[in-house]
């Protein structure tokens, strides 16, 4: 909690507030509505009028920001740099088309992810398939057109009833939905399975065996997997991919990873993802 003031009246406590503009999974543009610069030094400097925080409280929250300013800033550098798949605008008989899942949060958190697991898909199989990228409504009747839909984002999001409907029926047609949580996100992971269950109520998530499931044995074999710093460090124990799916008529129709999948694709070491470490997210791709 920090400490506040109005004017002169005492310091009340309260949640630290600050508001962002994101570029990909970071704070681009940070914004405190509570005045920080006054606190920083108010002990010097003494002032009357406004909302402020308590000096030891504006510094500590001030050392925060920049020390994430700080951790970011190769991430920021390489977000930066557009990554081109070449074969995108491409004319081709073979096409498999990966379209991305508008929604009403932030729903492209990792613009570089998708282009850079199909270059890698292109360099390490025997496929030989032109992929591209679309960004579609799940509301759309031509989602149905498409054999994998993707959803990502990094805060809370809701569906419209439309898309809902729209969705249920894709799923239920033989349609797969791959959705990760980027960055490893909490928001968005609560959001997601709440969302889920609306478009396939009587169904539940249920975690993968990579010991058992077709999707851990082909083209990669994977039984276990790296984990980026901020996984380690809370769960020093899991070495296996943590991977949930719905069956519907016996083929998985809906796979998910509530641990980023997209940031370790992007390969651009963002500091605060918890997610794979980039290979096994790529290889992981692969096998999706």
């Amino acid at each position: 909690s920090m400490r506040v003031r109005k004017d002169s009246e005492p310091f009340k406590s309260m949640p630290p507030y600050l508001e962002a503009v994101y570029l990909g999974c970071r704070p681009a543009i940070i914004f405190s509505p509570i005045d920080l610069n006054c606190g920083w030094n108010v002990a010097e400097n003494p002032i009357e009028g406004g909302i402020l925080y308590h000096q030891d409280d504006a510094v500590q929250l001030g050392v925060n920001v920049i020390t994430t300013v700080l951790a970011n800033l190769q991430y920021a550098r390489a977000w930066g740099t557009t990554k081109i798949f070449h074969e995108q605008a491409e004319k081709t008989r073979d096409q498999l088309v990966i379209a991305q899942i508008i929604h009403g949060g932030d729903w492209d958190p990792t613009p570089h992810a998708l282009p850079n697991l199909m270059k890698y898909i292109r360099q390490n199989t025997t496929l030989n398939v032109q992929f591209k990228r679309e960004a579609v409504d799940a509301s759309a009747a031509d989602v149905f057109k498409h054999p994998v839909l993707y959803l990502t984002g990094l805060r809370d999001f809701k569906f419209t009833d439309a898309q809902v409907q729209r969705l249920s029926a894709y799923l239920k047609a033989g349609g797969v939905l791959v959705a990760d949580a980027a960055a490893g996100q909490k928001a968005f992971d609560v959001a997601f399975r709440r969302e889920i269950k609306r478009v396939l109520p009587q169904a539940d998530l249920k975690p993968i065996d990579p010991r058992t499931s077709p999707l851990l044995q082909m083209p990669f074999k994977i039984q276990t997997v790296e984990y980026e710093n901020l996984v380690k460090a809370q769960n020093p124990d899991l070495n296996v991919p943590a991977l949930e799916g719905i069956t519907i008529e016996g083929q998985l129709g809906v796979i998910y990873s509530p641990l980023s999948l997209a940031n370790g694709w992007e390969q651009l070491k963002f500091a605060y993802n918890r997610g794979y470490a980039p290979d096994d997210a790529l290889r992981i791709g692969v096998n999706i």
